[in-house]
């Protein structure tokens, strides 16, 4: 680790009270950016919340007095918080605290110390920035706790006093909450059960009090039943409890269309708490900035203009008050119409629930109460974690989780069935509906009202758009179906329905409220898992038979918006008809099956118990969907068509229930043992690369590939791609191969599930060779003889695994093996050495000094190495060390559509927004130099990317290395970012691209910079493909999607910059751009639409 570097700061915060001994103090530091020079990567993702000791990524250890080390593991970004016990002895008040902030894993991240001051100063900014939350102190001589003055207005003592009476009375309030579920009325404390959610917002993912700390005007949106009231009253909560803060929570929804003004509404919510509120103390407390406004529901008020009205005030206060909080809650659906100033108040989203959080929630879930003894609750927890990964994208809404504690509590289990679940939470919602027939429609059951929304969820789903429904269209729909039953006239119909909707828009139920939009609200469901169940159950109902069923889902099998719907549909067919789901799989495998109809089928294994034979069909369906020719598997369009054929047989190998598992297991093995008998290559490739279809080693599908590779007859040798691929499972092979096609096909990559997989070579030099000195000695005389070159650079990708997998076998390898295993790994040793990553094997190792002497062009060393060479073999690596022979053609791409590409053109094109930020401007050219090393990596060539490091207010933004650039890569990466979206230049930029003619497919690569709201996104970029980071690490891709690349974590980021890096590869080398000349004068901005 590097010398700490002393960063030169003001004091942040300053503490105008005296230090009581055990009484904690929360400093926040806001780095500036400025003053930490080189700093080696973004600022903002390495700054450190440290909370407190024993964080689950941090740990503080003491060094001395007033000096405290922070070592950080991972977390969030953004402003350095730090808990300081100023009541230890260590510390003393009369001197600042120094921390130094220490990154950890191992990386070569610097220090940095940073001086805080906590003895002079104002710190009434702190306060009104949430920063401060002391934990309740000891009172002073007259009886209340320190805090800090705010705007340097005092408070009269009547205001003083109406201002405590309006905390204390609160606190009844605002310290219970509800569970979300219907089907219960329990309340709890607030502190028991709440768990903080992060919000969206900019930059990434932050807190509440954290974004409150940037800006003191927010707008949080959130659908039903994420939790966005929750976040408001705890918030109002912790702050009328833990600040001399006074909030006021209005609940907008209360005053109806009332057009109040600001002082009448904070007083008529006092007046629930039975407390009278005179408008000249009121207004003393907002003038002082001691008020924090909290708005909770803006869009719930249905009219327009009321809405307006309301918009009008809350403007109005954040106008003429600037020294008060104003938090603001609304859905996103409605919002937009009448949003808030989007110059004054910043919008954040809230963000599903983490692994962490649910963890948080499920534990304190179980804990709640008396009714479970501590160790109990924890089983309960543990065991209802073990079976939510079947659910994860359910339990990160707060409503779906509490509702599945609530099963899980009384039943023991969360069903396997999807099906099964989503109606069990259903029924659940529905009873509590039973609790409302007192009131005169008893005549409406469970049932018949659940038939009607069955029926909103099928008008919904089928007419697409944004799956909501105006009150009106809601209310026509229940009409028409209650009227059906013959048991009331349209008026009665009518009341019904309306009271129903009235009963669902103020609770997070099966259908809820969901927004307002022109003056009406808006229905939908409040999870999309409830829409797709009760879609799919009316698609049951309303079809005679499984072939009525399978008519209208056929169509839709290959649509990926109808997936959910169509599983569910063989779940619910299946438990309301006998074999429901046997028929529907046997209609869709009858003739020649699609492959929509064999992926879907394939899927199927996954959620529906189904009979033998069935299941044996399926099987057989996805084998022969796969049986590509083996070319196509090494052409450019491999990925995509690999990915489409083998995708069906990948989820045979994962989805399978347990039950049915040994019958995939035996319908497998039986179908691959057909083919290799009747001399099928496609099946004999198949079972050698089965467990590339795997996304993790199975012991159960290892021994099913070893029994079905045992049938290969070694004859397969003459077969040049297969031979090769054969000789991965017998090494002997190796010889013949060479002897029938040379070296190439041992080079050789395919693609396997979209993915490409290594070459031969790889795999057979970390397999185990049988000890035969005639075969070792025949095989590295025929490579000693072999033609060159031997492989072309498309084995980069793979590369350093296969050295790397050579140098840790090297120390046990008989030295036999050693000649022949060498010679193999001679172009993956010489792709190494021609990008300069010799270094990176050492000195120490043989092949180490092998790549070393390559690299230097001399076998002076060659003798040292003790290998048993034969005169070939000599001489043939004395060539190769000298740089006499290349084992390598540096061919380019490989197949005819090898992209126009000239030596001096780039391979990308790093498109972004322009800052005057230093810290933003740092972190993308940090990013664009990690691009350029990780796609060296992989193509080793020159002149990789081009990035546009111009200022934002150069008054010639497309200067000549632009335009060439930008006319010949082959690859445009664009960071999506709301200034990106908004940026007319970005918009040209992707407008030059986008016009140059390409072939075989887009090579347009949008990837998240910071998040975007899909309001704010452009049609264009929605409907390009947004780069995926995959699985290449657990939480990556969720974390991605919610903080984008500039929010993650660096393990993170350098595992999705990776992927990316080889997507621009990938791109590269299936698609072709024409080269064209850019006219500036010509472009559009691609964002403002056609």
């Amino acid at each position: 680790m590097t010398a700490a570097r002393v960063v030169s700061m003001r004091p942040v915060v300053s503490w105008p009270h005296e230090v009581r001994p055990g009484q904690s103090y929360l400093i926040t530091v806001d780095l500036d950016t400025d003053l930490v020079e080189d700093w080696p990567y973004e600022l903002e993702e390495y700054s450190v919340a440290c909370l407190a000791e024993g964080t689950a990524w941090c740990r503080v250890e003491s060094r001395g007095s007033n000096t405290l080390v922070v070592h950080r593991f991972g977390g969030t970004y953004g402003p350095i918080e730090f808990v300081a016990h100023v009541g230890q002895p260590e510390f003393s008040t009369a001197e600042p605290i120094r921390l130094t902030f220490l990154t950890g894993g191992g990386l070569p991240f610097r220090d940095i110390e940073l001086w805080m001051s906590v003895t002079a100063g104002a710190a009434e900014a702190a306060t009104r920035s949430r920063v401060l939350r002391p934990s309740p102190g000891p009172a002073d001589e007259t009886g209340t706790r320190p805090q800090p003055p705010s705007s340097g207005v005092r408070l009269s003592p009547e205001a003083e006093e109406l201002a405590t009476r309006i905390r204390e009375f609160s606190l009844p309030y605002l310290s219970h909450i509800q569970l979300p579920q219907a089907e219960t009325r329990r309340v709890l404390p607030v502190d028991e059960l709440y768990v903080e959610p992060f919000l969206l917002a900019g930059s990434g993912r932050t807190t509440l009090d954290e974004l409150l700390g940037r800006a003191s005007r927010i707008v949080i949106l959130g659908d039903p039943g994420s939790g966005k009231s929750t976040v408001l009253s705890q918030f109002a909560w912790a702050t009328a409890k833990n600040t001399r803060q006074v909030p006021f929570l209005v609940r907008l929804r209360d005053f109806g269309n009332r057009e109040l003004t600001l002082i009448e509404l904070l007083q008529r919510t006092l007046e629930n708490m039975l407390i009278s509120a005179p408008e000249v103390l009121l207004e003393a407390m907002l003038e002082a900035g001691r008020a924090v406004l909290l708005f909770d529901g803006l869009d719930e008020l249905i009219d327009a203009g009321a809405r307006r009205h309301m918009v009008g005030v809350i403007e109005g206060a954040a106008r003429d008050f600037p020294e008060t909080t104003v938090v603001v809650t609304a859905r996103p659906i409605g919002y937009p119409v009448t949003p808030l100033d989007d110059g004054v108040f910043t919008v954040a989203q809230l963000a599903p629930f983490t692994e962490t959080e649910i963890s948080d929630y499920v534990r304190k879930w179980f804990r709640i109460g008396d009714t479970l003894p501590p160790d109990r609750g924890d089983r309960l927890a543990d065991g209802f974690l073990a079976e939510a990964v079947t659910v994860a994208d359910l339990v990160q809404n707060p409503l779906m989780l509490s509702l599945l504690c609530t099963m899980y509590a009384t039943e023991g289990f969360i069903p396997d069935n999807r099906a099964r679940l989503i109606d069990r939470c259903a029924a659940m919602m529905f009873d509590q509906w039973d609790t409302m027939r007192s009131i005169g429609i008893h005549r409406f059951d469970y049932g018949t009202l659940r038939g009607a929304v069955q029926s909103l969820a099928w008008q919904i789903f089928t007419a697409g758009g944004g799956g909501v429904l105006t009150r009106r269209q809601a209310l026509r729909i229940l009409t028409e179906y209650l009227l059906q039953w013959d048991i009331a006239d349209e008026q009665t119909a009518s009341d019904v329905a309306g009271t129903f909707l009235d009963y669902c828009a103020g609770r997070a139920w099966v259908l809820t409220e969901v927004g307002t939009t022109a003056g009406e609200p808006m229905f939908g469901f409040a999870h999309r898992t409830f829409l797709e169940y009760f879609a799919a159950e009316y698609l049951v109902r309303e079809s005679r038979d499984p072939a009525d069923v399978y008519q209208a889902i056929e169509p839709h099998l290959g649509d990926a918006r109808w997936q959910a719907v169509n599983e569910l549909t063989a779940q619910v067919i299946d438990r309301s008809r006998v074999s429901g789901a046997d028929k529907l799989v046997n209609l869709a495998m009858a003739g020649k099956p699609t492959v929509e109809a064999t992926a879907y089928c394939a899927r199927l294994l996954g959620v529906v118990l189904l009979s033998s034979g069935t299941v044996s069909r399926i099987v057989d369906s996805c084998v022969d969907l796969a049986c590509l020719d083996l070319d196509r598997r090494q052409q450019p369009d491999g990925s995509v068509l690999s990915s489409r054929n083998d995708q069906p047989l990948a989820d045979i190998l994962t989805a399978s229930r347990l039950a049915t598992a040994p019958v995939v297991e035996r319908a497998l093995e039986a179908a691959l043992a057909r083919g290799i008998e009747d001399g099928n290559e496609a099946k004999t490739y198949l079972a050698c690369t089965l467990h590339r279809f795997l996304v993790e080693e199975d012991p159960g599908w290892s021994a099913v590939q070893a029994r079905a590779v045992a049938l290969i007859p070694d004859a397969v040798r003459a077969s040049r791609v297969l031979g090769a691929v054969v000789a991965q499972h017998r090494p002997a092979l190796v010889g013949a191969v060479v002897a029938h096609h040379g070296t190439a096909p041992l080079f050789e990559t395919t693609y396997v599930s979209g993915q490409l997989i290594p070459p031969p070579a790889h795999e057979i030099l970390r397999a185990e060779w049988p000890v035969d000195d005639g075969w070792l000695d025949s095989l590295t005389s025929q490579l000693s003889r072999a033609k060159t070159p031997w492989a072309t650079e498309d084995l980069t990708t793979f590369a350093m695994s296969a050295v790397l997998d050579l140098v840790n076998l090297w120390p046990d390898l008989p030295s036999a093996e050693r000649p022949a295993r060498l010679l193999l790994c001679l172009p993956f040793l010489e792709d190494l050495t021609r990008r300069g990553m010799a270094p990176y094997l050492g000195e120490h190792t043989d092949l180490g000094r092998m790549a070393f002497m390559r690299s230097t062009e001399s076998a002076a060393g060659l003798g040292e190495l003790g290998l048993r060479l034969t005169v070939d073999a000599r001489r043939m690596l004395h060539r190769w060390l000298t740089g006499e022979l290349d084992l390598i053609k540096l061919s380019g791409i490989r197949g005819s559509a090898r992209p126009t590409r000239t030596d001096r053109s780039p391979v990308f094109f790093l498109s972004y927004a322009r800052t005057s930020q230093q810290s933003g401007a740092r972190a993308v050219t940090t990013l664009f130099e990690d691009l350029c090393a990780d796609v060296g990596e992989l193509v080793g060539t020159d002149n990789l990317g081009f990035i546009d490091l111009s200022s934002p207010t150069d008054r010639e933004p497309w200067g000549r290395a632009k335009k060439e650039a930008l006319g010949s890569c082959q690859v445009f990466v664009a960071l999506l970012s709301p200034g990106y979206v908004a940026s007319k230049h970005c918009g040209q930029e992707w407008d030059a691209f986008s016009r140059r003619e390409t072939a075989s497919g887009p090579a347009i690569i949008p990837v998240i910079w910071t998040p975007v709201s899909r309001t704010q996104t452009p049609k264009v970029i929605r409907h390009t493909h947004l780069f995926d980071p995959g699985s290449v690490e657990r939480g990556v891709a969720d974390a991605y999607y919610a903080k984008g690349l500039f929010g993650l974590s660096r393990d993170a980021y350098r595992a999705a910059v990776w992927r990316l890096a080889k997507e621009i590869v990938r791109t590269l080398r299936s698609v072709s751009v024409r080269p064209t000349d850019i006219d500036p004068d010509s472009l559009r901005d691609a964002f403002a639409g056609p």
